[in-house]
């Protein structure tokens, strides 16, 4: 790597990547329940599959083919969430409160990954990218919220008791 614009398809490839393996946990996720967390996690689902277009029409117009790159940060947090979404020896209550948490830091780790590739883009004049990028930066960052106030609101407090 010599360049910024070998440093963006680095990153580019990994939110590929990252897109792919959220969209492939998303689709066998067992739906959670409060209906806030639901509702939550059908929204990330609905914005996945737009992002995940988006990223893949970059990829095209941009000859980047991601190959097989795997996000290991994000695989690592989409297995816990699998493991937590199966498990039916802990109260629900828990079992909600370890989906809020977990979901809280893959979006997190998301949006972050948006910001960087979008501002990497940005600084290589690459405009109708970053401009393509923004709104799934600031979906995301919706739904972070979301869970932030679900969680300090709800969840955690019903984990408690």
């Amino acid at each position: 790597m010599e360049s910024l614009k070998d440093l963006f398809e680095k990153e580019f490839k990994n939110l590929y990547a990252l897109e792919k393996q959220i969209q492939d946990t998303l689709e066998t996720l067992k739906s959670p329940r409060p209906k806030e967390l639901k509702a939550n996690v059908e929204e990330f689902k609905k914005n996945n599959t737009s992002d995940f277009n988006t990223v893949q029409s970059i990829a095209q117009n941009l000859s980047i083919n991601p190959g097989n790159t795997v996000d290991s940060v994000a695989q690592e947090m989409l297995t816990n969430i699998s493991e937590i979404a199966d498990m039916e020896d802990i109260p629900n209550r828990v079992r909600n409160a370890g989906l809020v948490a977990s979901l809280y830091r893959l979006v997190s780790y998301k949006t972050v990954n948006y910001y960087s590739v979008r501002q990497m883009a940005k600084a290589l004049n690459m405009k109708h990218e970053a401009r393509l990028l923004r709104p799934i930066k600031v979906k995301n960052a919706n739904i972070e919220y979301n869970l932030k106030v679900l969680a300090r609101k709800k969840v955690f407090k019903k984990a408690a008791k």
